[in-house]
């Protein structure tokens, strides 16, 4: 059975980048992806199935990573459901207050397909150990 993962990112570049490497992880998985945070919120308080993990980017318009992670961690519903944070960004203060939020995990978009790849795999298995780097 396949499992799904939402991606939460206004770039289109980005959003294929990141299908792409999915699908090299052949992992079971397959992606539904939203432009920003409000789109995000949308999809999870109309969808009857909740995903299985959430890799959302930080700056897009509308909602932000930010507050969409903070709203996500409101709901009881959804309280479950891995976030990673999937960003340009790498401020230590900035990645700490995500965890303090809620996230899960935390990991700069690499511009490797294969670190991608490899960074995929490793958090679709579980890994999820949180480190700020």
């Amino acid at each position: 059975m396949q499992k799904m993962i939402l991606m939460v990112d206004d770039d289109p570049d980005d959003v294929q980048f990141f299908c792409s490497a999915l699908y090299e992880t052949n992992k079971p998985y397959y992606c539904i992806s939203v432009p920003n945070g409000e789109e995000a919120l949308l999809f999870l308080n109309s969808s009857f199935i909740n995903p299985d993990f959430i890799f959302m980017d930080l700056n897009m318009p509308r909602i932000n990573g930010k507050e969409c992670l903070i709203e996500i961690k409101k709901n009881v519903q959804f309280i479950d459901i891995p976030i990673i944070i999937y960003s340009t960004s790498s401020q230590k203060h900035e990645i700490e207050q995500l965890y303090r939020l809620g996230a899960n995990y935390y990991f700069k978009k690499p511009e490797s397909p294969k670190l991608l790849i490899d960074k995929i795999s490793e958090i679709l298995e579980g890994n999820l150990r949180k480190a700020i780097s």
